[in-house]
């Protein structure tokens, strides 16, 4: 977990306008904009300053690397994309309903973006030899949304009176459709791999339900 932030001056709010967002701010919303439009590898400290009008003694004051701003921007990726989840799928109707709403929840954040596909795959395919940590860093995201499918379909069994059902093998395999959703929806530039990929999820889990033997 990060540490707080020094303390900073209050910056007089300028009448009729919203007060200016403090340095760390504006860095890291630079920096989660330019990475992912231009990717990780090619924006460099200097370009972020200068869209975040920040000045360098700033930079090192709150993040010692590129790195470190790179792994602040991805937890603040993951969390928004999580904190968005969780609302859609609060309002479905059913425990069945939720697990599938996540692939409409997902193509609802991405037709919200400038989508240019998952931004975890993205940095770990720039900076993966480079970088080692960023593995870790994807790894914690897509185990995050291993749990948050086990979650769902925990809700579900119960509700269904289902029998046994490995929860844990189908959250993984819901996990990797939904991947496999966002990577096709960035090659083909289409919202119809989240269709797809949903309609892939309903047919799982019909088959876990009618109990036809194993899913896997």
């Amino acid at each position: 977990m990060e540490n707080a932030a020094p303390s900073q001056p209050v910056e007089t709010p300028t009448l009729g306008r919203a007060p200016r967002a403090k340095p760390r701010e504006r860095i890291l919303r630079a920096a989660r904009t330019l990475f992912y439009e231009k990717g990780y590898a090619s924006v460099g400290i200097n370009e972020v300053l200068q869209e975040a009008d920040a000045a360098k003694a700033s930079f090192y004051q709150h993040f010692p690397s590129k790195e470190a701003l790179i792994h602040a921007c991805l937890d603040r990726d993951h969390h928004d994309a999580f904190e968005f989840k969780r609302r859609y799928v609060s309002d479905a109707k059913d425990p069945r309903e939720r697990i599938l709403s996540v692939f409409d929840a997902c193509m609802t954040f991405q037709a919200e973006q400038n989508f240019r596909g998952c931004h975890f795959t993205n940095a770990l395919a720039a900076l993966h030899e480079n970088m080692p940590s960023i593995r870790e860093l994807a790894a914690w995201h897509f185990a995050s949304m291993m749990s948050f499918f086990e979650e769902l379909i925990v809700a579900w069994k119960i509700q269904a009176g289902l029998g046994e059902i490995d929860v844990a093998c189908l959250a993984r395999a819901l996990t990797s459709l939904l991947q496999g959703a966002t990577m096709t929806a960035q090659v083909e530039l289409s919202q119809s791999a989240f269709e797809e990929g949903r309609n892939c999820a309903d047919a799982m889990l019909r088959c876990a339900s009618e109990q036809i033997g194993k899913i896997f």
